[in-house]
């Protein structure tokens, strides 16, 4: 940090030191961050650093600081007026640019006039809206949590569910103003489920012990792309994953909801196992509104076919079968951008086809597959295909023959795979 800044925060440790119990400490994260967002943001540090070094500093200056509500408006105002006093004086103590000067003066003073309903202010100005992404990511931070968790007088669950509903700054009123914070309030809330969450870090922790560098090897040669992977039996990952469910499974389906989002976001081949086999296990407690929450799975986490095929067999397939309307929905997958979607569209209907089900739908999701020429789409809609010859074989087999002439080559294979030689010779000859 430059000589200015520890200058500023030296002149200004004492005051905080009178101040709030937790000050200290989130001036010295704040510091850290500002260097970080600043860098990667291109920000102005020379007002964002001394505002995050300065802002609370008016606090020392109350009287029975110990005993004072610190959501208490008028408090707000006071610490805000007395803090740009101070900070005025600080900064001229270093010499510091005057006309800098006078913009973070007036940035501390209102620096939580959010508290008044006054949100333009932030919204106009990118060094007070990155301040003020950082300061409400404070109480995402393990120490900010504990501190804050102490003053709403809150415990773990009721404290995770605050996190979890202030989606951004100023209870969702104000979006992030860098990319960065944005990320950083996923990462911190992340680290934060995971200790209220006993359950996922114990998870994790079992994985890591049952990883194995020649498994992980020999897992990443079945995908192309990159695969993080720990390297796990499979079967071993589903006893690890039943044997944890034991102990969630008298919890909500929102919370259940919840911890596979956690497990999704680790990225882990092996932790989206588990999210896929939980959320399948709560099938009966399914309603139309949890369509959201896995199309929103299957757009943000899966990136390789065995994630998709998990989670669209089992629990999407099941959604489907309840609630066969949204199948409309899997149609509009078809013209995603996303390849793993367009596959998810067709896999989703594996079990069903296989069973019978929504023949009509599944040509009509494989008409508007039909000439993709991604090859893990092409697989997955001649697999759905295959699926619906074990019911329907003649109906399948005639659509393979009136589409064989454009169907890709890898499409009409996996769609006859199960059908007699006779069929698959007449299917495969040009």
């Amino acid at each position: 940090m430059q000589d200015i800044y520890l200058q500023i925060w030296q002149l200004s440790k004492p005051y905080y030191q009178k101040g709030r119990p937790m000050d200290i400490k989130h001036i010295e994260w704040f510091m850290q961050k500002v260097d970080e967002v600043c860098e990667q943001e291109s920000l102005d540090k020379t007002l964002l650093m001394p505002l995050a070094i300065l802002h609370d500093i008016g606090y020392a200056t109350l009287a029975d600081i110990a005993e004072t509500n610190y959501y208490d408006k008028d408090i707000r105002k006071a610490h805000m007026e007395a803090g740009a006093k101070l900070a005025g004086k600080i900064l001229e103590s270093v010499n510091y640019p005057k006309n800098k000067s006078k913009q973070i003066i007036k940035y501390i003073s209102v620096h939580d006039d959010w508290a008044f309903g006054k949100i333009d202010v932030y919204l106009n100005d990118r060094i007070l809206g990155t301040f003020k992404d950082l300061d409400y990511l404070w109480i995402y931070t393990q120490e900010g949590c504990r501190a804050i968790q102490k003053v709403l007088k809150k415990n773990n669950a009721e404290m995770l569910k605050h996190l979890e509903q202030e989606v951004s700054p100023i209870y969702g009123k104000k979006p992030f103003s860098t990319p960065f914070t944005k990320k950083l309030r996923e990462k911190y809330l992340t680290d934060r489920k995971q200790e209220m969450h006993p359950i996922i870090r114990n998870l994790q922790q079992q994985l890591k012990q049952n990883a194995d560098a020649k498994t992980q090897a020999s897992g990443q040669r079945f995908f192309k792309e990159a695969a993080k992977l720990y390297g796990i039996k499979t079967a071993t990952v589903g006893k690890i994953g039943k044997e944890a469910f034991k102990e969630i499974k008298a919890e909500s389906k929102e919370k259940i909801f919840s911890l596979c989002e956690e497990l999704w976001r680790s990225g882990y081949m092996e932790e989206t196992f588990i999210a896929c086999n939980w959320s399948y296990n709560v099938w009966q407690q399914y309603e139309r509104k949890d369509f959201i929450i896995f199309e929103s799975w299957a757009e943000k986490y899966i990136n390789n076919w065995a994630s998709c095929d998990t989670f669209c067999n089992h629990t999407v397939g099941k959604f489907v079968e309840i609630f066969p309307e949204y199948i409309t929905q899997l149609k509009k997958w078809t013209k995603s951008k996303n390849r793993w979607v367009k596959r998810a569209s067709a896999v989703s209907l594996i079990i069903p086809a296989r069973n019978g089900k929504f023949l009509k739908d599944i040509f009509e999701i494989a008409d508007s597959l039909l000439l993709d020429s991604d090859d893990m789409v092409q697989k997955g809609y001649g697999w759905m295909l295959k699926a619906a010859s074990q019911a329907h074989q003649q109906e399948v087999f005639d659509y393979v023959m009136k589409n064989k002439a454009v169907m890709p080559r890898t499409s009409l294979r996996y769609a006859i795979e199960k059908m007699p030689t006779e069929l698959k010779k007449k299917a495969m000859a040009k």
